[in-house]
Formats: structure tokens, sequence, C-alpha cells
């Protein structure tokens, strides 16, 4: 199975929340498309360091292969892509494209990896919808990831699919660009990222809230 075949497996999943991956590449020519004038005035020259970029993402490329680990095989896809721009254009233009390129990161399918991130922000928007939801005299009673009313007549799960994950990787992925594209300060740039999390969160709970 190729590589391209894999990744629109993982993107069309149902079970899965990595469909906002196969948008990540569009996304990215349309930030060099931005910024075309800025590229194309640097010096562009032969940078053979690009070779070893090149290099370790072969290696990373067959190792990901070796142990059948289609995540690493993507990594080294767009590391080499990375490392065959610098070897033809240059450093500078290595330098000035890293934030696209990191972009990329988005577009890796986490599958069933993601549970270490959805699952805390499950257990984190049930307990602040049962504290909540008392303190708004709504009597329920929180059991993991599920609201359960005393009579046992009512009872919601805050399930996978309802973590906030999809809605974390899109504010993650929006401050991330407005951040780079607003801001020269890398503080500055940081606390749009970080905000991401609180905001997806805060959206999830009201979410949960108006079931409730």
């Amino acid at each position: 199975q190729s590589l391209f075949a894999w990744l629109n497996e993982a993107y069309n999943s149902k079970v899965s929340d990595d469909a906002h991956g196969k948008l990540i590449p569009f996304l990215v020519v349309g930030l060099f498309w931005w910024k075309r004038k800025e590229l194309l005035a640097l010096p562009l020259q032969v940078w053979w360091p690009g070779l070893l970029i090149l290099m370790v993402a072969m290696v990373l490329h067959i190792f990901g292969y070796v142990i059948q680990q289609p995540r690493l095989s993507v990594m080294g896809l767009f590391l080499g892509i990375y490392g065959l721009m610098g070897l033809a254009w240059g450093r500078a233009w290595l330098g000035k494209s890293l934030f696209p390129f990191f972009l990329f990161s988005f577009s890796i399918p986490l599958g069933v990896l993601a549970n270490f991130i959805t699952f805390p922000l499950r257990l984190l928007v049930t307990s602040l919808a049962a504290d909540l939801s008392q303190l708004l005299t709504i009597n329920v009673v929180r059991q993991g990831t599920q609201l359960i009313n005393p009579s046992g007549g009512y009872q919601y799960e805050v399930a996978a699919a309802c973590s906030g994950m999809r809605s974390l990787v899109a504010i993650f992925l929006l401050a991330t660009i407005y951040g780079f594209i607003t801001f020269r300060s890398p503080g500055k740039r940081l606390l749009m990222m970080s905000l991401a999390l609180p905001l997806s969160v805060l959206g999830n709970l009201a979410r949960v809230l108006c079931i409730v």
C-alpha cells in the first residue's frame, strides 16, 4: 500500500479526527504564494548541507517502512521535500519557509495515538460540566466521562468524538497561522498558540452544559 493511499484512508476514516489533514497542503501552498515576493527576493543558491537533511529524511522513511510505522515515513516525506528545497535554493530559503513546513505536522494522522490527548480532555470537560451544573442547581452525578441524574433517567457520555479534539486542532491551527503572520515576537506567537487549549475547552464545555 502506498503512503498516499494510507494518508487518504486515515483522513477519510469515520472514527478519527484527522480529516483536516488533507487541507493542510493547500494551506501551505497558499502561504508560499502569500510570501512569494519575499522568497523570490532571496539570493537563491545551491546549499550542499541540504543533502544532510535529505539523508536524515531517507533514513526516517526507511526506518518507518521497516517497523511499519507510516507516520514516520510521512515525517520523512515532508523533511525530504524541505531538504531538497534547501539543497536547490539555499539556507535563506529554508529559514523563510520553516513556518509553512511546520504546518505539515498538522497533516500527520494521529489515529488512536490521539487518545492521550482526548481522554484527559473528556475528563476535564465532564468534571467542569458537573461542577457548573451543581452551581446552576441542576442535579447531576459524574461517573468517569458520564453525567447521570440521581434517578438514572438521564445519561450523557462525553465520548471520544465529543472530546473537543477537532476544535482544539482547528483553533490551534488558526492561532498559529495568525500569530506567525501578525507578530514578530516569539513570545506573542507562543501566547496566541497557548490560547487554543482554554478556548477549545470553553467551547466544548458550553456545548455540554447546553445539552445538560
